[in-house]
């Protein structure tokens, strides 16, 4: 039986590697080799720990002697051989997909004020899952650990301002693709074009009507998936 962590989903079989073939390297971009002497319960409660899909593949016998060990039920999915390696990898490709779906997108915000970031936390967390930070110091402390869905920047901020944050994770080429639009509380002319001089991917008014800014929100993350 193959052990094995892949980038998006823990595998325990035979055959994994196989779904390189079929086109699904997204779901099996890494692989940790040599776990065989750490042991299944390890790799299960690493991924059980990060939310990770795993799916089991092996004989009955194979899975038997699992079952002795982890409970059926801690598994996506469960393939008994003999196995159509085709129809597997379909199988988990459409699982993950699901899952995708399902999973909460990240947004980090980042704004020196309690107050708008508690507002932005209760009106979008019902869909995202929102991490707020009242410093430009806070998010890369966060960024060091973390790779956010999106980042709502706050434009005027002391000491580093938005503008000064932004320039720097774009000069980081593991933050530069990072999505970034800029909460602003002016809505002049000259702020409009220095906000988007910096060609960030939007910007929205603080004063902005809840329900617009959470449709907002939405809508970016729609266009980002077709």
């Amino acid at each position: 039986m193959h052990q094995g962590i892949h980038g998006s989903a823990a595998c325990l079989c035979g055959g994994c590697i196989a779904g390189r073939d079929y086109g699904i390297d997204r779901y099996h971009d890494r692989v940790i080799a040599g776990l065989k002497a750490v042991g299944v319960k390890v790799i299960v409660d690493h991924a059980i720990k990060h939310k990770t899909p795993v799916f089991v593949m092996g004989n009955v016998e194979e899975l038997e002697k699992l079952w002795e060990t982890l409970p059926k039920q801690m598994f996506t999915d469960i393939f008994i051989r003999p196995i159509n390696v085709v129809e597997m990898v379909e199988n988990i490709k459409r699982q993950m997909d699901e899952y995708y779906k399902m999973k909460k997108r990240t947004i980090l915000a980042v704004d020196d004020s309690g107050v708008i970031l508690r507002n932005i936390k209760t009106l979008l967390e019902d869909k995202y899952q929102v991490i707020p930070v009242n410093s430009s110091e806070m998010a890369i402390k966060y960024l060091a650990l973390n790779i956010p869905d999106l980042i709502l920047l706050d434009y005027e901020m002391p000491i580093v301002d938005g503008r000064q944050f932004m320039q720097m994770i774009r000069e980081d080429t593991e933050f530069q693709n990072i999505p970034i639009i800029f909460l602003t509380g002016k809505n002049d002319a000259q702020t409009v074009m220095d906000v988007m001089s910096l060609k960030p991917n939007g910007y929205l008014l603080k004063s902005m009507d809840a329900q617009k800014l959470h449709a907002a929100i939405d809508d970016f993350f729609k266009k980002q998936t077709k």
